[in-house]
């Protein structure tokens, strides 16, 4: 029987940039995880209207792999969170009783990595961002942060939506500024062009306003990044035993 993963990630606002990315994701996860073959979708709408040539949604890449003649297709999202692209993802794919991994650090084992890479910069802040999300997605929010200050009490960790300027304005007070070394950020894009793009918020407060430099990376330039995944198939495939 044919086997496939296919990989949800939220896009890119250069969608072609980021196939040659995860070209490369889907190549070692395929070496390291013997008996599947690996896919790739977006969640973003704006991608499969300016790109429908070039990207299927969920949907249609999940009828196009059972045309091909799989008969296991698992999906894993490549999301940080639970929040409104997971929910669609489920309800779009509804349908066709195929199971759906969990957002990347919902799982221990990933906050795990995810501290383990960052454990020398306590003392200064990790920031992480996360768009609005559902009351499912903000009690994880709230989990990982507890989790995340009771192994490194001396870091400083702030989950904000990358749209609430303010909430970003007045966190980033006088006396905050000085503290703003090393700075990570985090979202469900997974190009550091996307998060820091002329427009953004983050772009217009962080560099802009408070010309703080941004020397953190997006997700899929972590060497931790193709682990966390296989955690995910990992578990998923647990649950259906």
């Amino acid at each position: 029987m044919k086997k496939a993963v296919l990989l949800l990630s939220y896009g890119s606002l250069n969608a072609e940039r980021l196939v040659e990315k995860y070209e490369s994701v889907l190549q070692s996860l395929k070496e390291k995880y013997k008996g599947y073959d690996f896919y790739l979708t977006y969640s973003s709408k704006k991608i499969h209207e300016e790109h429908e040539n070039i990207h299927k949604n969920p949907r249609e890449k999940v009828l196009q792999l059972k045309e091909e003649g799989y008969g296991e297709i698992l999906v894993v999202p490549a999301l940080l969170f639970f929040g409104t692209n997971y929910t669609d993802l489920k309800e779009v794919l509804s349908g066709f009783h195929i199971p759906i991994g969990v957002p990347l650090l919902s799982l221990k084992e990933n906050m795990d990595l995810f501290l383990k890479s960052y454990s020398k910069t306590e003392g200064k802040l990790l920031l992480i961002a996360h768009r609005p999300a559902s009351s499912e997605g903000e009690k994880q929010v709230l989990e990982i942060n507890r989790y995340l200050k009771k192994k490194c009490p001396s870091m400083q960790i702030f989950f904000f939506s990358p749209i609430e300027e303010k909430e970003i304005y007045d966190f980033l007070g006088e006396d905050n500024k000085a503290s703003l070394y090393p700075l990570f950020v985090y979202s469900n894009y997974h190009l550091t062009k996307d998060i820091l793009y002329p427009k953004s918020p983050l772009n217009k407060i962080l560099c802009k306003k408070h010309n703080i430099k941004f020397i953190g990376k997006t997700l899929i330039d972590e060497p931790f990044f193709i682990e966390m995944i296989l955690h995910s198939i990992e578990k998923l495939k647990k649950s259906l035993l």
